[in-house]
This record gives structure tokens, sequence and C-alpha cells, in this order.
């Protein structure tokens, strides 16, 4: 296969089929030029779906705040969607703190509800794409689910709030996997799902 050939069939789809909110979605050479329907679609949540990658941020810097530490964007790059447990464990490594994952679990809780009664809110377009997938497939609509890192009560809370939660046939989280992301586990078990 030559580099062209590479590139061609490697080449981003853009249009209706690239649904993947702000992305381009890669079709190996092969499947057929022309991209066919949707058959279903796997969400992220923090991030894609909810303001919550936002929100973290400014959790970890007042969790660190409080200990005098700063959170650097190199730590939050190593935090970032994964399950809770392993990205405080990371916070405590980098800066070395006395805390326990347990700890820092309670405290990161009591910070988030805070910034969740009000600042919570759905990304731009999410919605929109939503109504997309319902009217799509002649009216029966696109089937569809969220994998998550985050933790069931969190992800159905998140969802509930800005009323999303009814839009999805599941709800995989961190509770339904052994191996969190940057694992593909999550992800396969949302393809069986669909």
């Amino acid at each position: 296969m030559t580099d062209t050939d590479r590139a061609d069939a490697t080449a981003s789809v853009t249009g209706p089929a690239a649904v993947e909110a702000g992305t381009s979605v890669v079709r190996s050479a092969s499947l057929a030029a022309e991209p066919g329907p949707i058959a279903a679609v796997a969400f992220d949540l923090d991030g894609l779906l909810v303001n919550t990658e936002e929100l973290y941020q400014d959790v970890g810097t007042e969790l660190l705040r409080r200990r005098g530490r700063p959170f650097e964007p190199e730590l939050l790059d190593a935090m970032m969607g994964r399950p809770q447990p392993v990205s405080l464990r990371i916070m405590i490594e980098w800066h070395g703190l006395a805390d326990s994952v347990e700890t820092l679990a309670g405290e990161t809780q009591e910070i988030f509800q805070s910034l969740l009664d009000t600042r919570l809110r759905t990304m731009p377009g999410a919605v929109e794409l939503l109504d997309a997938l319902d009217a799509a497939g002649g009216g029966r609509g696109v089937p569809r689910g969220v994998a998550t890192s985050s933790g069931p009560d969190f992800a159905h809370d998140v969802l509930g709030r800005v009323g999303l939660l009814h839009r999805f046939s599941f709800v995989a989280t961190s509770a339904d996997v052994t191996h969190g992301k940057p694992d593909p586990e999550i992800y396969e078990l949302a393809a069986r799902r669909l």
C-alpha cells in the first residue's frame, strides 16, 4: 500500500455521517466510499454531553489550593478521562499528598455538588445532535448510550439534572468495567449493548 493509498484509506468523512461532535470519523478502506446510515452512537459524558470537564478543573484547582499546591495542565492531562480513584491517586502521587483517595473523593463530592447546582450545562450542540438522532432512521431514531469513566450515581445525577437521561437506552459507567479509560473495555461494552 502506498502512502497515497494509506491516506485515502484513512481519509476523514464529514457531513451527516460524521456525528462525533466536533471530530471526524475515520473509515477504513474496506467500507464503501459513501458512508451509510449511522447504526448507533456511544457518547462520552464529560466534556461532550455536559460541561463537567470544565467543572472537574475547578474542583481539582480547589482541592489543591486548600493544600497550597497548583493544579498544573500536565496533571489535568494525566487525570482526565480516568475513573475517580485512579485520577485522585495520580494527584496524590504527583504532589506527594498525605491524603487518602477516600478523603479526596469526599472533598471532591462536596465541592462538585455546589458547582453542579450553579454551573452544570449541556455542551453546545449536544441537544441538537440528540434531536437529529431522534429524527434519523425514518423517524425511528438512532439507538444510543453513554460510555463514561464516571461512577453510576454521578452519571445518572448529571444526565437527570440536564434532562437527558431518558434520551439514552443505557449508561455504562466505571462500575460496569474492570479497566477504566483509556482501555477500550467501556467502548466494547457499549458496542455490545447497542
